[in-house]
């Protein structure tokens, strides 16, 4: 990779194999076959959003949980294959036992962090 740079390919694995730094890769989840994505606001007892959270943590669907303060305990982005894999993640049993209501809100494209809302402006469109 820094084969014109042996000092820095050195100095890359030591900030590497101390922790110092590490790799993030991000993936657009449709890239990789989960082309359904959703938050889900969910309404629970105070004495089982412990016990849903930890039932959420081991689902491979889940991307993010969250405990939240307000008319909803936890905040769950979920992706899943289809919206039939969807209505089955939904039709869990775990949501009867742990919760009280879901309301879901589809998310129909998503614009990556960092990216340019528009164009930029054009020479012309600056101009007075």
């Amino acid at each position: 990779m820094f084969q014109d740079d042996p000092g820095l390919a050195r100095r890359i694995d030591w900030l590497l194999g101390s922790g110092q730094l590490s790799i993030r890769a991000i993936v657009d989840p449709a890239d990789v076959g989960f082309s359904v994505e959703a938050v889900l606001w969910v309404q629970a007892a105070p004495q089982h959003v412990e016990a849903l959270g930890q039932h959420l943590t081991r689902w491979p669907e889940v991307r993010y949980a969250a405990a939240i303060a307000g008319t909803s305990q936890l905040l769950v982005n979920i992706v899943t294959p289809s919206h039939a894999a969807l209505y089955l993640l939904l039709a869990r049993p775990v949501w009867a036992k742990y919760s009280q209501h879901v309301r879901t809100d589809l998310i129909h494209s998503a614009r990556a962090s960092g990216a340019v809302a528009c164009a930029p402006p054009t020479r012309s469109s600056c101009s007075s």
